[in-house]
């Protein structure tokens, strides 16, 4: 672009954003500046683009034609333009990337469409590592528009939008991991997993405990496995909400089993109390399952094996039902 071109829109473009205080110009202005836009990325000047979408973004949050402003943001990222330009990742040198960066800030979270396609690999290319970087700067407010990745009939494609949504820590983000829950490759199952096992919400816990309670052979495994695999601190509190809030004696057996043990692997002190108070739930002809779960309770503080855990089994040898004594008798653990 001529350098005279470059002059006319640093002095003009900003003076035309910021000046104008009619409300129909400005509607004008903001479409005009969307088109801009468009030649300029397609055209690979990315310095001028930035330079018309920060003034953009800062007309959105005036007091003059905002919703106009705000739509044509979103013009530009729903563009042919930005897409282009987003399939050029592993070329850019640093100042162009931070510059590209710049521009989707500027545009918003509504810019993660433009990078789906570079996302869409099944290798981790320069390309893909530098979008995966850029989606991840948007936080929680990425979440809708990471989801539809979540569609992708592909099994790498949904691994990385669980990975994706997972790094969100957001709440918002549970109802699409949960569809991932459902997939049957054991690579998604592990990553959805993973992701819930991140988020701080009870909403993520009841989501691992129906995927606890509806799969079984290698499917409950990889819950399992997707839970200690990391050693995630994070993953410690959601164990002990799912204990709290499964029944041992009914439907949720099995899963408090599976609880249980991923929590003896895991061996962290905060799960304390959560074994400690399902470890002393009884109930009259139910002997069976009883001993199951108090034996894999015992089991697991005995791993945890702190000062708290270990008073916890000593409370427990002494003043604890005629059942759960006679486990940690036969287990031999500290009383």
């Amino acid at each position: 672009m001529p350098a005279s071109v470059d002059q006319d829109i640093d002095l003009v473009v900003p003076d035309l954003l910021r000046i104008e205080t009619n409300e129909d110009r400005a509607v004008e202005i903001a479409g005009d500046m969307s088109i801009l836009v468009d030649d300029l990325l397609l055209s690979g000047d990315f310095s001028n683009s930035a330079l018309v979408l920060r003034e953009l973004r800062k007309a959105s949050e005036g007091k003059v034609a905002p919703a106009a402003a705000r739509a044509a943001l979103t013009t530009v990222g729903e563009s042919i333009a930005l897409r282009e330009a987003a399939s050029m990742l592993s070329d850019f040198d640093e100042p162009t990337l931070a510059t590209f960066i710049e521009s989707c800030e500027s545009i918003g979270p509504i810019s993660i469409r433009s990078l789906h396609p570079v996302l869409q690999s099944e290798t981790e290319t320069p390309a893909f590592a530098r979008a995966r970087d850029l989606t991840q700067r948007f936080g929680a407010a990425g979440v809708n528009y990471i989801a539809p990745l979540a569609d992708d009939s592909r099994w790498f494609v949904q691994r990385t939008a669980a990975a994706l949504l997972g790094s969100t820590r957001s709440a918002d983000a549970v109802g699409p991991l949960q569809t991932l829950l459902r997939r049957t490759d054991p690579r998604v199952l592990r990553q959805a997993v993973a992701a819930l096992a991140g988020i701080d919400d009870p909403a993520a816990a009841r989501a691992v405990q129906t995927a606890l309670r509806a799969a079984s052979g290698a499917g409950r495994a990889a819950v399992i496995e997707a839970l200690v695999a990391e050693k995630d601190p994070r993953v410690v509190p959601m164990l002990s909400r799912i204990l709290s809030e499964s029944d041992p004696f009914g439907q949720d057996h099995q899963t408090v089993l599976d609880t249980l043990d991923a929590v003896r692997q895991l061996a962290d002190e905060r799960a304390v109390g959560a074994v400690a108070t399902i470890m002393r739930r009884k109930r009259f002809f139910a002997r069976k399952k009883a001993r199951a779960f108090k034996g894999a309770a015992v089991d697991a503080l005995a791993a945890i094996g702190t000062a708290r855990a270990t008073s916890a089994l000593a409370e427990a040898a002494r003043t604890g039902d005629r059942l759960l004594r006679r486990v940690i008798r036969e287990k031999g653990a500290p009383a």
